[in-house]
């Protein structure tokens, strides 16, 4: 039992982020005549009608660098109404292909608007009707692919010119913490091509953001389904195999009766799986370890516990974190605390592992430690009122152990606190925090408990190993009404950062 019944801690396995930017494929073009050895050649640049003719014209102003914006604009307009009149499908499959290509350079264009009056892109026929942009093209592409398979190749190139310009700018967003965007850019991507990892991977981080998990699982398959066993993708592939194991670990700890098993199996395969394919990841063991102690395989995990613990310079604070909170779970006091511990060496300012290591110094009545870990964590953390009953309880322990005015002080510091633990009028409770080399990201809410509206402004500085500010963030004033909350986020890149603290609140 931990000290006043009481133990938290919210630290998850960190999911890597989006990735880097996705590279085009050039626009193929039909094969030429004489190669015996090659697949059925694609014949659909062979429609030489006036209107074919005409849009190739267009198209190929469009592509040249020394033509303007303005006249870009102009000649694509001008290859949609050539290109767009109605013509016979069965015959001329070619104007499909020309067309969709089109209207994909129009998409890609800075400016032009993805749904819109068809005159807005050039249609002469049914001027006013709305279309979209992305999802024409879709339909044109589709109908090339369906009628002439041979031409695969050609139409995929086609679709990643509007993919990939839709898709770095999802992982942009992405990274840069814009979820609304990051998910409207990669509906767009997913909708004109399909056959890349890269938009999965996005659709799963958005997933995450809003801890929809059975929607981040079902993207990361795709990720994985997808990039196959091309090399080009391998570190993706690896991110996902990785990401995957996280999220259904967590639903895995979140489940109840029969299911719990059938998934918490599944986590253990998975992260088997990943240390397979990467077996000197480090984070792939101490999530294996974590899987393994949440489904019942006490033995396997206690193993890994093991090595962690007489081998702690191999190891990282957040891989020793997170292996603390699984031999916590398992009720592995000792191990738990050794783990924290160790991490604590490493990064001695998360305040998540101070709690853990309080209350254990707290009820084997460990002063010496229990004092200066339940500091640090009122120092780090000051408008979280439960550690105030972790400062009650130091102060409780070294005033019956004093006299006279040292122990009236002590007495008087213990009033303090408890009244901070059991009247607290703000309440600041950090609900995740991600540390990505020197990026760290903080998210949680701020509860007004009082009976009138209150604004507060949070200022954050992050920390290094040694606990100097290496940069800081102040969150933009949050107005909590009477007896509410209100979230919050902040984040930071900064060299050396390790961990945070909040300036107390009035």
């Amino acid at each position: 039992m931990t000290a006043f019944g009481f133990f938290r801690f919210r630290m998850g396995f960190i999911l890597l982020c989006a990735g880097t930017s996705v590279v085009a494929a050039p626009v193929l073009h039909a094969q030429k005549k004489g190669d015996k050895n090659a697949a059925p050649a694609c014949t659909i640049d062979q429609d030489n009608s006036a209107e074919a003719l005409s849009g190739r014209l267009f198209l190929a102003r469009v592509t040249d660098p020394k033509t303007s914006a303005g006249d870009k604009g102009k000649a694509l307009r001008q290859a949609v109404g050539t290109l767009g009149a109605k013509y016979d499908r069965a015959k001329d499959v070619g104007r499909d292909y020309l067309l969709g290509e089109a209207l994909v350079l129009f998409a890609t264009e800075p400016g032009t608007p993805l749904l819109g009056p068809r005159s807005t892109y050039g249609f002469k026929d049914d001027p006013t009707t709305t279309i979209d942009l992305l999802a024409t093209a879709d339909t044109l592409i589709t109908t090339v692919e369906t009628t002439h398979p041979e031409c695969a190749a050609q139409a995929s190139a086609v679709r990643q010119q509007a993919y990939v310009p839709l898709v770095n700018a999802a992982i942009g967003a992405l990274n840069a913490g814009q979820i609304d965007s990051a998910s409207a850019g990669a509906q767009r991507a997913v909708m004109i091509y399909k056959k890349s990892p890269y938009v999965y991977n996005v659709l799963a981080g958005v997933a995450v953001k809003k801890t929809d998990y059975p929607t981040a699982a079902q993207n990361y398959r795709q990720v994985i389904l997808i990039a196959g066993t091309d090399t080009i993708y391998k570190r993706l592939k690896n991110g996902a195999m990785y990401n995957l194991a996280v999220v259904t670990t967590s639903l895995a700890d979140a489940a109840t009766g029969p299911d719990k098993k059938a998934k918490s199996d599944s986590a253990v395969q998975l992260w088997r799986d990943y240390v397979a394919a990467n077996p000197s990841d480090a984070n792939g063991q101490a999530g294996l370890t974590n899987a393994l102690q949440s489904s019942g395989d006490s033995a396997a995990a206690g193993q890994l516990f093991a090595d962690m613990t007489t081998n702690p310079q191999k190891y990282t604070d957040i891989q020793l974190f997170q292996s603390a909170v699984a031999a916590a779970k398992a009720n592995r006091q000792s191990d738990a605390l050794k783990l924290f511990e160790a991490g604590l060496v490493k990064n001695p300012y998360y305040n998540q592992a101070l709690v853990y290591v309080a209350n254990e110094y707290f009820n084997s009545n460990q002063l010496d430690k229990l004092l200066p870990a339940v500091r640090r964590l009122v120092d780090v953390d000051p408008a979280d009122s439960d550690n105030y009953r972790l400062l009650a309880g130091a102060y409780q322990i070294r005033s019956k152990a004093e006299t006279g005015a040292a122990q009236k002080a002590d007495r008087d510091s213990l009033v303090a606190a408890l009244t901070k633990w059991k009247h607290p009028t703000v309440q600041v409770s950090v609900a995740r925090v991600l540390h990505d080399g020197d990026k760290m990201e903080v998210s949680g809410k701020v509860a007004n408990l009082t009976a009138e509206s209150k604004t507060y402004t949070l200022k954050f500085d992050f920390l290094d190993v040694n606990g100097k500010a290496v940069g800081s963030q102040t969150v933009p004033p949050i107005t909590v009404g009477a007896n509410s909350s209100q979230p919050f986020d902040v984040s930071g890149t900064f060299p050396g950062v390790i961990a945070y603290k909040y300036a107390p609140l009035n």
